[in-house]
């Protein structure tokens, strides 16, 4: 009996993973043993996962850029010969578009073709952003990856439900069914 395992990990959280074994080890294999349609069902919700895992962080991107082009509203500094407001204490840093923060934020999707688990991620390039989230000794912590993170887990359950309906139902189309009734419950 083979083992599916994944998870994720983020810095200064505990890791979370799960598994689910399969009597063959992969999915492939247990495929050889099933009609060609099945098949086809499962392999049509394995792609369109992969797209709601990178919908997910686009989410989760859009969701941080929007938190950090609010302006500040705390102690003055100067950047680049500019004077900036920081932003208060707990709320997320106060960012120019043009700065460095912003535009190293991204998303992209890890999984590569038709692999499962699904993955993606969101998150930011900058060598300052672990900082910036949790604080130092010098600087009190202004997150904005992690309330990010909880907009994301709050619209997971249901961007995977509206994809995986939308892709059964036009999989069982494609296939000749007659009447379609593809429900999910939440």
């Amino acid at each position: 009996m083979g083992t599916i395992r994944g998870g994720f990990n983020f810095p200064g959280l505990p890791s979370e993973t799960f598994s689910a074994r399969t009597p063959t080890g992969t999915i492939n294999d247990a495929f050889k043993k099933i009609d060609k349609r099945l098949k086809s069902m499962v392999m049509a919700g394995i792609k369109e996962m992969n797209k709601a895992a990178f919908e997910l962080a686009n989410i989760g991107k859009l969701a941080v850029l929007a938190s950090i082009s609010k302006p500040g509203s705390y102690k003055p500094y100067y950047k680049k010969g500019r004077r900036r407001l920081s932003s208060q204490p707990g709320q997320p840093p106060a960012a120019e578009s043009n700065g460095d923060l912003a535009p190293s934020i991204y998303a992209k999707s890890i999984t590569k073709g038709m692999k499962n688990p699904a993955e993606a991620e969101f998150g930011s390039t900058a060598p300052f952003a672990t900082k910036l989230e949790y604080g130092s000794a010098s600087v009190a912590a202004r997150p904005f990856m992690l309330p990010a993170r909880q907009q994301v887990a709050n619209v997971a359950e249901a961007v995977v439900v509206r994809r995986l309906v939308s892709a059964y139902n036009a999989k069982l189309l494609s296939l000749g069914a007659e009447s379609i009734v593809v429900k999910m419950e939440m």
